[in-house]
């Protein structure tokens, strides 16, 4: 919002006072299960925006913990803010279900050590309607902490529907978060047997997943539930993206403004 300012004969305005607030910070460590530092965590930043008429809450800025497991955010206007953090377990390893063939006499690996940390919120919390707000106003210096728990990764099997005719893309895995979806990292995807592929390094939990097809754009299968060992993705059900087509008119002869922007918004997330 502005305030106009009103000049001209007869008008005071040589008194005028602009008061602006100072902007604050948010700093932080992301900890381990141990209360060690994370090293190179992707800390996210979001804030509620109703700039559009509509309240969301959107990611506005992201950072990396330093090798104290550090994060700062600073020059933050007054307003309510959240914090994510995800990262990979550095001592973790994914060895897969069904060994390759010839590394059947290889000792078997620790699966006490393949484990996975969900995203996580400010307040502890991996959902994000569970998340802590942080309410901020002009000159603060707050401190936001967050604590990262593993738990066991999944271990996931995809077919390739295509029998790798023109090569195979790996399925992308997207997180809902608040009013919008972000990518999640799994740990890698690796073949087999011929046209049969295991993921690994995925935390339970509920995502969208996305994969190039061939020849058709991208595709995605809406949200999947993951929440089994072993379990298969399903991208037989998956339906090409759509394509929308967008002419603007305006009345009588005037011509387009330079800058015009057009917004797709979603239904369902607000974004």
């Amino acid at each position: 919002f502005s305030t106009a300012i009103v000049t001209g004969a007869g008008l005071d305005t040589g008194n005028l006072v602009l008061r602006l607030a100072p902007s604050a910070v948010i700093s932080g460590m992301v900890l381990d299960e141990s209360g060690d530092p994370v090293r190179h965590a992707t800390v996210s930043l979001y804030r509620e925006d109703r700039r559009l008429g509509v309240g969301r809450i959107i990611r506005i800025r992201a950072d990396s913990t330093d090798d104290q497991g550090a994060y700062e955010f600073t020059r933050l206007d007054a307003g309510s803010y959240f914090i994510s953090a995800t990262a990979t377990p550095w001592y973790a390893i994914h060895p897969l279900t069904s060994p390759r063939p010839g590394t059947e006499n290889l000792p078997p690996a620790d699966r006490s050590l393949d484990l996975a940390y969900p995203v996580t919120y400010y307040g502890d919390a991996t959902e994000p309607d569970d998340a802590s707000a942080i309410p901020v106003r002009g000159g603060d210096r707050l401190q936001a902490d967050i604590h990262l728990a593993p738990v066991p990764a999944l271990h996931l099997l995809f077919h390739d529907p295509d029998n790798l005719r023109d090569g195979i893309s790996m399925p992308v895995f997207f997180r809902p978060s608040f009013d919008g979806m972000e990518i999640v990292q799994a740990g890698s995807m690796q073949s087999v047997s011929p046209g049969l592929f295991e993921i690994t390094g995925v935390a339970a939990g509920k995502y969208d997943v996305r994969m190039r097809g061939n020849g058709r754009g991208a595709q995605t299968s809406g949200e999947v539930d993951l929440s089994e060992d072993g379990q298969e993705l399903d991208v037989s059900k998956m339906e090409p993206s759509g394509h929308i087509k967008v002419t603007v008119l305006l009345l009588g002869d005037a011509t387009l403004p330079p800058h015009l922007g057009i917004v797709l918004r979603n239904s369902k997330t607000s974004s």
